[in-house]
């Protein structure tokens, strides 16, 4: 754990097993379809399959995505989710919150 996941930044995993490929699969959307424009501020796990994650935008001076990023990344995301809950490596019911300061 690194910070606490939540408006303090950082990751936090709380020793949910599924917790790392979910991180994962979010940092893999970034690096896929956002480059060095967004990047994920925190991450944080729930053992009952909550998934927050709270985003910077870079290149804005308050550091805030626009809501059409914020969507594309929930709707990327939710996909890559979704082929990882098809493979069995994560729970079937997941609730994804991502967030970020406006």
């Amino acid at each position: 754990q690194i910070g606490d996941g939540g408006n303090g930044g950082g990751v936090a995993l709380r020793d949910v097993k599924w917790g790392a490929r979910a991180l994962a699969a979010a940092e893999e959307v970034l690096g896929e379809h956002f480059g060095d424009d967004i990047a994920m501020f925190a991450f944080k796990v729930s053992p009952k399959g909550y998934v927050y994650v709270r985003l910077d935008k870079l290149t804005n001076r308050y550091g805030c995505p626009g809501i059409e990023e914020i969507e594309n990344f929930n709707r990327l995301y939710k996909q890559k989710l979704d082929e990882i809950i098809e493979r069995g490596e994560i729970p079937l019911d997941l609730a994804l919150e991502e967030q970020s300061d406006f």
